[in-house]
């Protein structure tokens, strides 16, 4: 994908917890040309890629350590915050709405930052950033994107399935995975997981259980115990995307509506 020159806002570093400090090179000797060497093969546009994308991780450790019965009823809100932060990052720099142009190069790097955790086994922040992209808020604008761009969009939908089809190519690989570095999506697999119990328990009570689905149960609940056991020692924080107020983001907070989706439609209906 080409690069752009516009990436990650300040307040985008913020949420997602990077930040980086002026390094001082050495101007002389063999460290002008370590400075030189590092400029040529380590762009900013790379640093805050790689950063964002173990930030990004951090938190689905983190995520997966909630998957206890205390505290399962958090994630999505988390993720729908999450999601609400994104979207607003993609439509607003600096307190200021983007124009059509640099909401698209967003977009597009949005999808870089997904592309890149998908391929690293972080299907929870690719199909976050896929979700956020797929708001309505950005949607509506119709944006046009490069051939590179859209096959990011077939791999997801090929990878991950649709919205109508509840993201089923996904859960098939949760149930079917061997990976050790595979990282499921949790509202994918909380969503699952939450239907089949329900399910299981109407059967149950009718004494006309199908195996399938006891089987499906079963073995959701051992994947989501597994995460739960492997992960609930982690140390991470949440990055601030996951935890910062959407009701006090600057540009929406003053719109009236409860909704703050709503509101993030509203706001996009000023952009030019």
């Amino acid at each position: 994908m080409p690069r752009h020159q516009r990436s990650l806002s300040e307040q985008g570093c913020q949420l997602f917890n990077i930040s980086f400090a002026n390094k001082q090179h050495n101007q002389r000797g063999t460290g002008c040309l370590k400075s030189l060497i590092y400029n040529l093969f380590n762009s900013d546009f790379d640093n805050k890629l790689n950063k964002s994308l173990v930030e990004f991780r951090h938190s689905t450790y983190k995520l997966l350590s909630f998957l206890n019965e205390d505290n399962k009823k958090k994630i999505p809100d988390f993720f729908n915050n999450a999601v609400t932060n994104l979207v607003y990052l993609i439509l607003v720099n600096n307190g200021k709405l983007n124009s059509i142009n640099q909401i698209k190069n967003n977009v597009n790097f949005y999808y870089y930052i997904a592309e890149a955790a998908c391929k690293n086994g972080d299907h929870n922040t690719a199909l976050l950033i896929r979700t956020a992209i797929n708001n309505i808020a950005i949607k509506r604008l119709k944006l046009k994107f490069s051939k590179k761009h859209k096959k990011i969009r077939e791999l997801f939908l090929e990878k991950y399935g649709t919205f109508m089809n509840c993201n089923s190519n996904h859960l098939r690989e949760i149930l079917d995975n061997k990976n050790d570095n595979f990282l499921p999506s949790l509202a994918i697999l909380l969503m699952h997981y939450n239907k089949s119990k329900e399910y299981y328990k109407f059967y149950t009570r009718l004494g006309k259980l199908p195996i399938n689905l006891a089987n499906k149960n079963n073995k959701l609940k051992e994947i989501v115990e597994f995460y739960y056991s492997k992960y609930k020692e982690n140390n991470y924080k949440l990055q601030d995307l996951y935890l910062q107020n959407t009701n006090e983001l600057e540009l929406v907070k003053d719109y009236p509506q409860k909704s703050c989706n709503i509101k993030l439609i509203e706001l996009s209906k000023d952009i030019i």
